[in-house]
């Protein structure tokens, strides 16, 4: 377990699943003949982060990894779309939210509901 998990193992183990079905998803997505791919994420939070820049929250660990995959696909000639959707209701959970995705410069749909 990291620090940033103490007291939230169960994100960690969340956090792993996501990570790793996820990647999973989007190359044999993306690598498989797909174009694009869409993900959506309902209560996208950030809810107790622990980390400045959202990297323990499941919103940007999808960044992250469709990121990534996406400029792997472009290397092996693909020019796949990514479409993130994150919805959020706490206003101040989607200031931050907001904010992360506009500072990595992610092209995402964000809606406030």
């Amino acid at each position: 377990m990291t620090h940033v998990y103490q007291g939230r193992e169960q994100t960690e183990a969340k956090h792993f699943i996501l990570r790793r079905y996820l990647q999973t998803l989007a190359f044999k997505t993306l690598h498989g003949g797909w174009s694009t791919l869409a993900y959506i994420d309902g209560f996208s939070g950030p809810w107790q982060s622990k980390t400045p820049d959202h990297s323990d929250s499941s919103f940007m660990i999808a960044v992250q990894v469709l990121k990534d995959a996406q400029t792997k696909a472009r290397q092996s000639g693909k020019q796949p779309r990514i479409k993130c959707f994150f919805a959020e209701e706490n206003r101040d959970s989607f200031a931050q939210l907001q904010a992360a995705v506009v500072f990595r410069r992610a092209n995402l749909a964000l809606t406030h509901f």
